[in-house]
Formats: structure tokens, C-alpha cells, sequence
């Protein structure tokens, strides 16, 4: 038996089979070209073709282990969109006649030295980061263009050297039973997936990579941060020990199925689920979830090259409700732009992206589009309990003129005696500041909200979350953000609807009593989460939530907020 150690960013347990992930060879290439405008155009097709790839792995994450551990694409995609950037490895192609790859690599290796040179435990994590964007480049410049996902067998223990974004979204997830690093940090790449993904993760792990055997038995402990390659009988015991507990705790949850979300005082509360897929709402169903909360209808926009047909659309969309059986189904029409690029769109590129042309903003312009997208939703809705919501609404007249589209496509639709539910729920996300503080006026013109608290936390403070530099600056538990969240709920009470949240704040063990005694009545989440989100509502009174809400509004700072939910609340 040999025992390493490492540092450990995910717990948990596991007991499996090794197996090594070797870093991939780019192929060979000249330091020299004689054709200087060839390997400019060679560097500005692998740029967008990088993009484009980026764009693909993106949505796979936000899809499989949710937004916030997808953001590491969104940092990769604004660096291959620095055109001051490009404009250094354009230059040394010009000046020095390099070939567009022995360019392009020369500049990775100057950046990630420079970062060596940065005592910041941060920024040193972001060199694996860095890596993965110019070996994707030098991919797409040898023409072996994006990775292949590679096989593992069941109960895999992944050992690496490193590993890169692009690695981790090239394997099946749910074959890992954990991952080992001989680098990386807390914050790098494979810690936020295996936390988002529920597996176990130690790095930093010394000279594993050449000691390990594929095949080889292996166990790790989180508790410890060790990991045991062919361990004996005692080590194997006390690791299926741990390994056990952790199931007892897992299996504990699955007691919950059946059980309704409900605190012990009685207060009943909707826990939907967010999908991105109909095989997504199985799983919701699998897990105990009420509904679905938000259908991320882009997924059936993104990773083709044209639009999709009506019958397409509405195939989907079919499928979802059909998976529910009756259960609710909320499509969250079209939400593109910002971060999610659909390169046939031809939307231009813009210097604040997430402030311009997304969402409504593009169905309004775009009636043909909003119309395909409303009929293929309201034929759907004849097989199902469908509602239907709209993104980045910021004022009256947006919600008027997608509700006035809705009645467009209803039209249509009867004049062809196509059937669809007549009474189909139209509501809105409350994820721009603007429509929070209207949404009393919004509220009389539709029949839900739903506070997208991704959103909204980063309008309200005008911090990005995808940047590292304000990080500090984006919280959910901001007054500010708690104060919006009270004033929606309250005034969509004062009018009869109710009000969900589908960020990721809903899923969060400390959050969800302050949202909850603020009044908000349904939590949508990621399937996964759905029985951890029920036990954190039947694990606390009501009446304690609102008490606890109550003095948490009185707290003027994020962290002293924090703080107070630290010792008021036990996870």
C-alpha cells in the first residue's frame, strides 16, 4: 500500500479503480512561415473556432453542474476576445515571420511565466486556466481541432498531473467517484466541479501521477486528504467505513421522496427544478421536484448552425411536459446574449455585453423568432400544465409587448385550429433592479414572478461575477439585494401572485431561510439539489425563519449578515 497526501477541495469518500489522464501532445509545427497573411487568417479562424468550442463546453457546464461553475468559460471567451491581445501574436508574425502556432505559443509561454512571477494564491491557480486557452488555440491551428471526450470505465479515481477546463468537460461526470491533482488550488477548475458535481477532490497531491497504475485499487478520504493506492484490508474497511456514513447520509435524503417540502410548523413551500433539457426533467421528477421552475429554452438554440424549426421546438418542449406528467412546466422563453453567444444570430459584438442586445431584447426586434419559439411553447401547452416566462424584462412596456406577442401567436394558432390551452399562466423573471422596484406595477400585468438572483445580485451591484477583481463585491447576501427580493415579494402578495426564485441562491443552505421569511413561496434548482433543498426546509420553524429574516434586515453589511447566519444557523 502507498498513502499521499494532498489538500482537499471537495469532501467526501470514494473507493474505485485508477486512472490516469495523460496530457494531450499538440502535434508538431515550423517556427517559420512564408506566407504572412495565410497564418493571420489560420489565427483568426483557430480564434473563432476556440470560441465557438468555448461556447459548446460553457453550456455543457451550465447544463451539468449550473451557472456558477460554468463561469470559468465565460473568462476564457473575454480573453480570446482581447483584441490588444492578439494584436502582440499578430505582430510576431508580421516582424519575425513566425508560423501563427510557434506565435501563439510563444506568447502562452511568456503569459503564464509572467503570472509565475505574481505572489497570489489566485492568480497562480489561473495558470492551469491560461494553459487550456493556448493548447485549445494550438489545436485549432494543427487542424486537430477540439478535444474528444474520453472514455472511463464506472467508479473511476481520475489522477492527473492537471487538469484543465477542457479536460474535466470531456469526461462523463457521473463515472468519477473523485478527482487527484498533483496541482491546483481551492479555487482552480477541478475543485468547482467536483463541489458542483458532488465529488470528492484532493490536489496538490506529490508525485501521485508516476506512482499510480491504471487499473490499480485506490481509496480516498476527504476527512484526511489522503489517498491510498492498493490499500490493505484495514485502510480499505475504514475507508468503506466513511464511505458508508457518506451513503447513510445520501440515502437519508432519499427518505425524503414522497415527504413534502413543508417546515415543521406547517408552512408549506413549491420546490420546482431548473432543466435545461426533457432527459433534465425526468431527473427533476427522479428527485422529488414539484415542477420544473425554469426551462432554459437557449439549449435548443445552441451547439447547430441555423434555427430551430417550430416542429422542433415544439418536440421539446412536448417531450418536457410529457416527462412531468402533469406536473408544472415553466418555459423561460428565448435568453440569449450576454454570455451565451449563438454564432448564426450574428449578434455583434458589443463592449458591455450583458447591459445590450439579449434576451427580450432580441425577441421584441426579432418578431419572426419570438413568434416561432410562443407557437412551438402553446401547442406544447396541450400536453402539459406549461407556463410561460420572460427574461431580462426591465420595465411595463417590454412585458406588455411580449405579452401582446403571446396573444399574436394565440391568434395564429386558432385561425389554423391548432389546439392549445387557452388560459396558459404568463409571468416574468425579476432579475433587473428596474423591475423589481416596478414590480408592483408588474405584477398587475402577469400571473408570476420569478427572481433570477444570478442577475440580479450582480445589476444591483454592479459587480460582474465572472470577474475575479470584484468577486469580493458580489453577494447574495447584500441588504441591498435582500431589501429588492422583501419588495417584490410583497408587492406580488399585495396582488395575488406568487413569486419563485431560480438562481443559484435557492439552493443555498444558509439563503433559503432568509428567502423563505421573506415570503418567497417557491425555490426552483438544480435536480441534484432538489432533496438537499427539502431537507433545509423541513429542518427549521417557519416562525424561525421569519424572526431570523427579521433581524438579518437589520444588519447594514454582507458580512456581518454572514456572520450572524453563521452562528444563527447549522448546516
Amino acid at each position: 500500500m502507498k498513502t499521499f497526501r494532498g489538500v482537499t477541495v471537495s469532501q467526501g469518500f470514494a473507493i474505485g479503480r485508477i486512472y490516469k489522464k495523460e496530457a494531450e501532445r499538440i502535434e508538431d509545427f515550423e517556427q517559420f512561415a512564408s506566407n504572412t497573411q495565410l497564418e493571420l487568417e489560420r489565427l483568426s479562424t483557430a480564434r473563432k473556432d476556440s470560441l465557438d468550442q468555448l461556447e459548446v463546453m460553457r453550456q455543457e457546464a451550465i447544463a451539468t453542474v449550473g451557472e456558477d461553475s460554468a463561469e470559468i468559460f465565460e473568462a476564457h471567451q473575454s480573453f480570446l476576445e482581447d483584441d490588444c491581445f492578439f494584436e502582440t501574436i499578430e505582430d510576431a508574425i508580421r516582424e519575425n515571420g513566425y508560423s501563427a502556432p510557434f506565435a501563439v505559443e510563444q506568447a502562452g509561454d511568456n503569459f503564464i511565466s509572467s503570472l509565475g512571477q505574481v505572489k497570489d494564491q489566485y492568480i497562480a491557480e489561473r495558470v492551469a486556466d491560461i494553459r487550456d486557452i493556448f493548447q485549445n488555440l494550438l489545436r485549432n491551428l494543427t487542424s486537430q481541432g477540439a478535444r474528444k471526450t474520453f472514455e472511463i470505465p464506472e467508479h473511476t479515481i481520475l489522477v492527473a498531473k492537471e487538469l484543465t477546463p477542457s479536460d474535466t468537460m470531456n469526461l462523463d461526470l457521473r463515472k468519477v467517484d473523485a478527482f487527484i491533482t498533483e496541482t491546483g488550488g481551492k479555487n482552480s477548475h477541478v475543485a468547482i466541479i467536483a463541489r458542483a458535481a458532488g465529488k470528492v477532490a484532493l490536489v496538490g497531491v506529490l508525485d501521485v501521477f508516476d506512482n499510480a497504475e491504471n487499473g490499480e485499487e485506490a481509496a480516498v478520504d476527504g476527512e484526511t486528504g489522503e489517498l491510498y493506492l492498493s490499500p490493505d484490508a484495514s485502510t480499505l474497511n475504514s475507508c468503506k467505513d466513511k464511505y458508508d456514513g457518506e451513503d447513510g447520509r445520501k440515502k437519508k435524503l432519499l427518505e425524503l421522496i414522497g415527504k413534502p417540502a413543508e417546515t415543521p410548523d406547517g408552512h408549506r413551500v413549491e420546490l420546482f427544478a431548473n432543466i435545461a433539457t426533457p432527459e433534465d426533467a425526468e431527473l427533476a421528477m427522479e428527485n422529488d421536484a414539484m415542477g420544473v421552475g425554469l426551462f432554459r429554452t437557449e439549449f435548443v438554440f445552441i451547439n447547430r448552425s441555423d434555427y430551430p424549426s417550430e416542429e422542433e421546438q415544439f418536440e421539446r418542449y412536448r417531450d418536457a411536459a410529457l416527462a412531468l406528467k402533469g406536473k408544472t412546466l415553466i418555459i423561460r422563453t428565448l435568453d440569449v446574449g450576454g454570455d451565451k453567444t449563438v454564432p448564426y444570430f450574428g449578434i455583434p459584438q458589443e463592449e458591455n455585453p450583458f447591459l445590450g442586445y439579449r434576451a427580450i431584447r432580441i425577441c421584441l426586434d426579432r418578431k419572426e423568432l419570438f413568434q416561432t419559439q410562443l407557437r412551438a411553447i402553446l401547442r406544447a401547452s396541450a400536453y402539459g400544465k406549461i407556463k410561460i416566462m420572460f427574461p431580462m424584462i426591465s420595465g411595463v412596456d417590454e412585458l406588455r409587448g411580449a405579452k401582446k406577442a403571446v396573444r399574436e401567436a394565440m391568434e395564429s394558432l386558432e385561425a389554423q385550429g391548432i389546439g392549445f390551452d387557452k388560459t396558459v399562466a404568463v409571468g416574468t423573471m425579476i432579475e433587473v433592479p428596474s423591475a423589481a422596484v416596478l414590480a408592483d406595477f408588474l405584477a398587475e400585468e402577469c400571473d408570476f414572478f420569478s427572481i433570477g438572483t444570478n442577475d440580479l445580485v450582480q445589476y444591483s451591484l454592479a459587480a460582474d461575477r465572472g470577474n475575479a477583481n470584484v468577486a469580493s463585491l458580489y453577494s447574495p447576501f447584500h441588504p441591498a439585494v435582500l431589501r429588492l427580493i422583501g419588495h417584490v415579494v410583497a408587492c406580488a402578495h399585495a396582488r395575488n401572485i406568487p413569486v419563485g426564485v431560480c438562481g443559484e441562491s435557492a439552493a443555498d443552505a444558509k439563503m433559503i431561510p432568509l428567502l423563505l421569511g421573506l415570503g418567497v413561496d417557491e425555490l426552483s434548482v438544480a435536480p441534484a439539489a432538489v432533496l438537499e433543498c427539502k431537507q433545509s426546509v423541513r429542518g427549521m420553524s417557519f416562525e424561525k425563519m421569519r424572526l431570523l429574516t427579521e433581524k438579518a434586515m437589520k444588519l447594514g453589511t454582507a458580512a456581518e449578515l454572514e456572520a450572524f447566519l453563521a452562528r444563527e444557523i447549522t448546516i
